[in-house]
Formats: C-alpha cells, structure tokens, sequence
C-alpha cells in the first residue's frame, strides 16, 4: 500500500508480468523504481537491469491529484 508520501513495495513472483524484463522495457509512466532488495542485497535500479522472481521493489508513485 501507498503511503502518504506516494511509495509502496511491489514483490515479484515467477508469473508477474514485469519479471525476467529489463527495466527500460517496461512502460512506467507515474512511477519510479528507487531500489530493488534481491536475495537480501540493496540494488540501484538501471534501464539494463532485469528483474528477477522474488525481487523486492521500492517505488515511488506520482501523487493523485485528488480535489
């Protein structure tokens, strides 16, 4: 879940659409992958990056302009 400052955690099974991709392949329009955990290592995320079942996602949502 999203927390007030727009960032939440996607966590990658074998079947999600995103895994064994490249991060410059997917079409993220709103939001950004600030850093992936994998296999208890801190990784900075690259547009070369491919991203791997189990892989822990931070990512930041551009807010919802609700008025």
């Amino acid at each position: 879940d999203a927390d007030s400052s727009g960032m939440h955690e996607i966590c990658l099974t074998a079947f999600h659409d995103w895994t064994g991709k490249k991060l410059s392949d997917l079409a993220l329009e709103d939001e950004l992958i600030i850093f992936i955990r994998r296999k208890g290592n801190t990784l900075i995320p690259y547009g070369d990056t491919v991203l791997s079942a189990g892989d822990l996602l931070y990512v930041i949502s551009k807010p919802s302009s609700e008025e």
